[in-house]
């Protein structure tokens, strides 16, 4: 008779069966339908490295008077490794969310990447500080020097 069953019992048969029930769930999911899932190949990035991402997208889509009070600029902006290691992450950042999600990945990449990191690239205080307003000028900064020259010392 069913009602003749103790609160322990009726305790205990509850956990066991949601332990049975668990049990064959993470099995129907842990078992491959049709074989092992092949990896999605991501797709060709847009644009190829990040010195065509500045030059292609960054630099006309954000352009900014380089005259302007607060902002500096440099002609030659990967010549600064702060620059070039800030760029290819942006770039990298920019591929991901294109690709992932199509509808939304812009506008989240410029919200959350373009411009917090482009306000503190082009920041007076910021990379450009010792570069002069001028065509190709770096002052008399000696950190300054060309990335190759980085990469080799």
């Amino acid at each position: 008779m069913a009602a003749d069953i103790t609160s322990a019992e009726f305790t205990a048969a509850i956990r066991a069966a949601a332990r049975e029930a668990t049990r064959e769930f993470l099995d129907e999911q842990s078992t491959p339908r049709g074989g092992p899932a092949e990896p999605t190949p991501a797709p060709d990035p847009f644009y190829p490295d990040a010195e065509s991402f500045y030059r292609d997208y960054v630099s006309p889509v954000f352009a900014r008077d380089p005259m302007t009070p607060g902002i500096r600029w440099c002609s030659s902006p990967f010549e600064h490794p702060e620059f070039a290691e800030v760029m290819g992450s942006m770039w990298q950042s920019y591929e991901f969310l294109r690709a992932n999600d199509p509808a939304m990945g812009v506008p989240v990449w410029i919200r959350d990447w373009g411009y917090p990191l482009l306000d503190r690239l082009f920041n007076e205080h910021g990379t450009f500080l010792h570069c002069t307003r001028k065509e190709g000028g770096h002052d008399s900064d000696e950190s300054i020097r060309p990335l190759a020259e980085v990469i080799r010392s």
